[in-house]
């Protein structure tokens, strides 16, 4: 819990302590009201220990101050490793963007208890923050052989899509390996994206497997929906039965893109629990021996990819 000036300057020592003692190198931050985001590394491997002293060290001067006893935070903290520079673009994005979202700024870089601050004014900033990493990723997007703090809005602390903030914020932390997926499909061609989603239907063998959370759902919905505009008579065929091929589409990329449990499927699209089952369950089998529905769902998925991350080309 952060209330004022003098409780994000405390915060910001207790990190200053620990940095000193060589537990943690910060990259980015962002200190907000009820919670706190950093990009960090731990170079001896000991985050927890790390983390902890921060906010035992900010509790009890906290707790001192105001003649109070107990927890600042609700639990331990979450943390998630990052393995690519895209991801992590992403997630400097989200934490620059948190108090624009917020409504406390219009840009990250007046939101003075952020890294944005720092990166967009002065070449120095604290000693504790690790600028090395970020200054190289604007200098690399914007092709600059020097870092100009004036660039850094430029390259990063920019809006997310709808999807991304969809994803970190729903699966961003949690067991999931979401940056696998999000790498894999954001890197694919076009004709790779088919490719996707029929790897992943054989992996499941005829069996619904829970996809990862990429793809904010109304969008991915907005996007079926257009497609299906332009071709509403799209229908397919289980054992003797047609049924429409855009209802199994919105049930199958619901389940493997946007990480919707089967219950969260039938509510946004208006189908029983069980129908649901029968479009995931038959998805492998379709993906064998229908090239049109193959086809349409690497379409689709193209197009919202395309639009939500500059992906899928």
């Amino acid at each position: 819990m952060i209330e004022g000036r003098r409780d994000a300057g405390e915060f910001l020592s207790c990190v200053r302590r620990v940095v000193e003692e060589g537990l943690l190198e910060v990259h980015v931050y962002c200190l907000m009201g009820s919670h706190f985001h950093m990009l960090v590394r731990s170079p001896k491997g000991n985050l927890s220990q790390a983390m902890m002293l921060i906010q035992n060290l900010y509790a009890r001067w906290f707790n001192r101050g105001r003649r109070r006893d107990g927890p600042l935070w609700r639990g331990r903290f979450q943390s998630k490793v990052i393995r690519s520079e895209r991801f992590l673009n992403l997630l400097v994005d989200y934490i620059d963007q948190n108090p624009v979202k917020a409504g406390i700024v219009a840009a990250p870089e007046s939101y003075e208890f952020g890294s944005a601050w720092h990166y967009s004014r002065t070449l120095d900033g604290p000693p504790w923050l690790s600028r090395s990493e970020i200054e190289g990723i604007v200098k690399a997007r914007l092709g600059k052989a020097a870092y100009d703090p004036s660039d850094y809005g430029k390259a990063l602390g920019t809006t997310l899509s709808n999807s991304a903030v969809w994803m970190i914020e729903r699966y961003g932390f949690a067991r999931t390996d979401v940056e696998n997926i999000f790498t894999d499909l954001v890197n694919a061609t076009r004709p790779n994206v088919k490719a996707w989603i029929r790897r992943k239907a054989r992996l499941a063998d005829g069996v619904a497997t829970a996809g990862a959370c990429v793809i904010d759902p109304d969008v991915l919905l907005a996007s079926v929906k257009e497609s299906e505009s332009t071709d509403p008579e799209w229908w397919i065929r289980s054992g003797r039965r047609r049924k429409s091929g855009w209802r199994a589409a919105r049930c199958v990329l619901l389940y493997q893109v946007c990480g919707c449990t089967q219950e969260e499927i039938g509510r946004r699209v208006g189908l029983s629990a069980n129908t649901v089952k029968r479009h995931l369950d038959e998805h492998a089998a379709l993906t064998r021996g229908d090239s049109g529905y193959e086809r349409r769902l690497g379409e689709v998925l193209s197009r919202v990819l395309s639009a939500e991350y500059g992906a899928g080309q």
